[in-house]
Protein backbone atom coordinates (compact mmCIF):
# COMPACT_ATOMS: atom_id res chain seq x y z
CA UNK A 1 0.00 0.00 0.00
CA UNK A 2 1.33 3.55 -0.85
CA UNK A 3 1.67 6.15 1.69
CA UNK A 4 0.90 9.38 0.22
CA UNK A 5 1.72 12.72 1.56
CA UNK A 6 -1.06 15.07 1.58
CA UNK A 7 -0.78 18.96 1.97
CA UNK A 8 -2.85 20.19 4.94
CA UNK A 9 -4.03 23.64 4.17
CA UNK A 10 -6.03 25.52 7.24
CA UNK A 11 -8.61 27.50 5.74
CA UNK A 12 -9.80 30.71 7.34
CA UNK A 13 -12.83 31.03 9.52
CA UNK A 14 -13.58 34.34 7.42
CA UNK A 15 -10.97 34.67 5.13
CA UNK A 16 -10.82 38.02 3.26
CA UNK A 17 -9.92 38.38 -0.31
CA UNK A 18 -7.86 41.64 -1.11
CA UNK A 19 -10.16 42.26 -4.29
CA UNK A 20 -13.93 43.10 -4.46
CA UNK A 21 -14.70 39.69 -4.34
CA UNK A 22 -16.35 37.00 -1.82
CA UNK A 23 -19.32 35.67 -0.47
CA UNK A 24 -22.85 36.44 0.24
CA UNK A 25 -24.91 33.60 1.75
CA UNK A 26 -24.02 31.05 4.30
CA UNK A 27 -22.33 28.55 2.43
CA UNK A 28 -20.54 25.67 3.49
CA UNK A 29 -17.50 23.15 2.76
CA UNK A 30 -16.27 19.89 3.93
CA UNK A 31 -12.40 19.66 4.39
CA UNK A 32 -10.51 16.75 3.92
CA UNK A 33 -11.18 15.73 7.62
CA UNK A 34 -15.02 15.89 7.64
CA UNK A 35 -14.82 19.74 8.97
CA UNK A 36 -17.37 21.98 8.34
CA UNK A 37 -16.73 25.67 7.69
CA UNK A 38 -20.12 28.17 7.58
CA UNK A 39 -19.24 31.76 6.94
CA UNK A 40 -22.44 33.88 6.71
CA UNK A 41 -23.48 37.34 5.19
CA UNK A 42 -23.19 40.06 7.62
CA UNK A 43 -24.09 43.62 6.01
CA UNK A 44 -23.53 45.27 9.14
CA UNK A 45 -20.15 46.39 10.60
CA UNK A 46 -19.39 44.17 13.31
CA UNK A 47 -19.43 46.24 16.89
CA UNK A 48 -15.67 46.26 17.92
CA UNK A 49 -15.39 47.41 14.03
CA UNK A 50 -18.14 49.76 14.25
CA UNK A 51 -16.73 51.51 17.95
CA UNK A 52 -13.61 51.56 15.91
CA UNK A 53 -14.64 53.77 13.28
CA UNK A 54 -16.89 55.99 15.59
CA UNK A 55 -13.59 57.61 16.69
CA UNK A 56 -12.99 60.52 14.61
CA UNK A 57 -15.11 60.62 11.20
CA UNK A 58 -15.20 63.48 8.47
CA UNK A 59 -18.44 65.47 6.55
CA UNK A 60 -17.92 63.42 3.76
CA UNK A 61 -18.29 59.75 3.47
CA UNK A 62 -14.64 58.70 4.81
CA UNK A 63 -14.86 56.20 7.77
CA UNK A 64 -11.66 57.75 9.83
CA UNK A 65 -9.32 60.76 9.57
CA UNK A 66 -5.94 60.45 10.06
CA UNK A 67 -2.70 62.42 9.24
CA UNK A 68 0.67 60.25 8.55
CA UNK A 69 1.92 60.61 12.23
CA UNK A 70 -0.88 58.11 13.34
CA UNK A 71 1.07 55.29 12.00
CA UNK A 72 4.47 53.55 11.71
CA UNK A 73 5.31 52.44 8.20
CA UNK A 74 6.88 48.71 8.85
CA UNK A 75 7.65 47.83 4.93
CA UNK A 76 6.22 47.87 1.62
CA UNK A 77 4.02 44.60 0.51
CA UNK A 78 2.82 45.66 -3.20
CA UNK A 79 2.43 47.95 -6.24
CA UNK A 80 -0.42 48.62 -7.68
CA UNK A 81 -1.47 51.12 -10.48
CA UNK A 82 -1.39 54.40 -8.92
CA UNK A 83 0.92 53.68 -5.90
CA UNK A 84 2.39 51.39 -3.65
CA UNK A 85 1.16 49.83 -0.35
CA UNK A 86 2.71 49.61 3.11
CA UNK A 87 1.47 47.14 5.88
CA UNK A 88 2.36 49.64 8.69
CA UNK A 89 1.21 49.80 12.68
CA UNK A 90 -1.06 52.33 14.11
CA UNK A 91 0.54 54.04 17.04
CA UNK A 92 -2.35 54.35 19.32
CA UNK A 93 -2.67 50.25 19.64
CA UNK A 94 -0.47 49.07 17.62
CA UNK A 95 -2.68 47.53 15.18
CA UNK A 96 -1.31 46.19 11.66
CA UNK A 97 -3.05 48.14 8.89
CA UNK A 98 -2.20 48.25 5.06
CA UNK A 99 -1.84 51.64 4.12
CA UNK A 100 -2.40 52.40 0.06
CA UNK A 101 -0.31 55.50 -1.30
CA UNK A 102 -1.94 57.42 -4.08
CA UNK A 103 0.32 59.76 -5.91
CA UNK A 104 -2.27 62.89 -6.27
CA UNK A 105 0.15 63.90 -9.55
CA UNK A 106 -0.43 60.78 -11.05
CA UNK A 107 -3.43 60.49 -10.59
CA UNK A 108 -4.42 63.95 -12.35
CA UNK A 109 -1.98 63.34 -15.21
CA UNK A 110 -3.47 59.56 -15.72
CA UNK A 111 -7.06 61.56 -15.26
CA UNK A 112 -7.56 58.51 -12.61
CA UNK A 113 -8.86 61.22 -9.64
CA UNK A 114 -12.73 60.36 -10.26
CA UNK A 115 -11.94 56.50 -10.52
CA UNK A 116 -10.50 56.65 -7.54
CA UNK A 117 -12.38 58.99 -5.37
CA UNK A 118 -14.99 56.32 -6.99
CA UNK A 119 -13.71 53.48 -5.01
CA UNK A 120 -13.13 55.57 -2.18
CA UNK A 121 -16.86 55.80 -1.99
CA UNK A 122 -17.45 52.30 -2.81
CA UNK A 123 -15.28 50.95 -0.13
CA UNK A 124 -16.69 53.38 2.73
CA UNK A 125 -19.59 52.36 2.04
CA UNK A 126 -19.81 48.43 1.91
CA UNK A 127 -19.45 46.42 4.87
CA UNK A 128 -19.11 43.12 3.99
CA UNK A 129 -16.84 40.06 6.16
CA UNK A 130 -15.19 39.14 2.67
CA UNK A 131 -14.05 43.26 1.63
CA UNK A 132 -11.04 44.86 2.92
CA UNK A 133 -12.17 47.57 4.90
CA UNK A 134 -11.54 51.26 4.46
CA UNK A 135 -10.74 52.31 7.71
CA UNK A 136 -9.76 55.52 6.86
CA UNK A 137 -8.27 58.40 4.73
CA UNK A 138 -5.73 61.18 5.19
CA UNK A 139 -3.39 63.40 2.29
CA UNK A 140 -0.78 65.33 2.44
CA UNK A 141 1.00 67.69 -0.65
CA UNK A 142 1.87 64.91 -2.35
CA UNK A 143 -0.23 61.64 -2.05
CA UNK A 144 -3.77 60.26 -1.23
CA UNK A 145 -3.55 57.50 1.72
CA UNK A 146 -6.14 54.73 2.10
CA UNK A 147 -6.26 53.31 5.80
CA UNK A 148 -7.33 49.60 4.61
CA UNK A 149 -7.63 46.63 7.30
CA UNK A 150 -4.82 44.23 7.01
CA UNK A 151 -5.14 40.15 6.20
CA UNK A 152 -2.08 38.57 7.63
CA UNK A 153 -2.69 35.56 5.04
CA UNK A 154 -3.00 37.74 2.01
CA UNK A 155 -4.80 37.55 -1.21
CA UNK A 156 -6.19 34.33 -3.15
CA UNK A 157 -3.92 35.96 -6.12
CA UNK A 158 -0.27 35.19 -3.84
CA UNK A 159 -2.10 31.45 -2.55
CA UNK A 160 -2.63 30.89 -6.42
CA UNK A 161 1.16 31.78 -7.14
CA UNK A 162 2.77 29.78 -4.30
CA UNK A 163 0.77 26.64 -4.92
CA UNK A 164 0.91 24.89 -8.09
CA UNK A 165 -2.59 23.08 -7.37
CA UNK A 166 -5.26 23.71 -5.23
CA UNK A 167 -7.41 21.04 -3.57
CA UNK A 168 -10.60 20.92 -4.41
CA UNK A 169 -12.40 21.49 -0.94
CA UNK A 170 -10.29 25.09 -1.20
CA UNK A 171 -11.62 26.18 -4.72
CA UNK A 172 -14.93 25.36 -3.57
CA UNK A 173 -14.20 27.18 -0.36
CA UNK A 174 -13.13 30.14 -2.33
CA UNK A 175 -15.48 29.76 -5.07
CA UNK A 176 -18.66 30.02 -2.60
CA UNK A 177 -16.68 33.54 -1.32
CA UNK A 178 -16.33 34.80 -4.51
CA UNK A 179 -19.89 34.47 -5.96
CA UNK A 180 -21.52 35.76 -2.70
CA UNK A 181 -19.25 39.07 -2.73
CA UNK A 182 -19.94 39.26 -6.51
CA UNK A 183 -23.48 39.05 -5.67
CA UNK A 184 -23.66 41.69 -2.64
CA UNK A 185 -21.60 44.21 -4.70
CA UNK A 186 -24.31 43.71 -8.04
CA UNK A 187 -27.02 44.04 -5.18
CA UNK A 188 -25.61 47.13 -4.21
CA UNK A 189 -25.74 48.41 -7.92
CA UNK A 190 -22.06 47.96 -7.98
CA UNK A 191 -20.28 46.02 -11.46
CA UNK A 192 -16.87 44.94 -11.14
CA UNK A 193 -14.68 44.14 -14.42
CA UNK A 194 -11.41 42.95 -12.36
Amino acid sequence: EKHQQETQIKIPETAKIKRLKSMNKAESSETSNGDHHKVELSRKRSKSAAEDNKKQTNDDDTKVVYKPSDFKIVKEVGEGSYGRVYLAKRVSDKKKVAIKMLDKHHLIKSQKVEHVMREKKILSEFSHPNLIELVGTFQDEDNLYFVLGYEENGDLAGMLKKMSKLPIEIIRYYSAQLVGVLQYIHFNGIVHRD
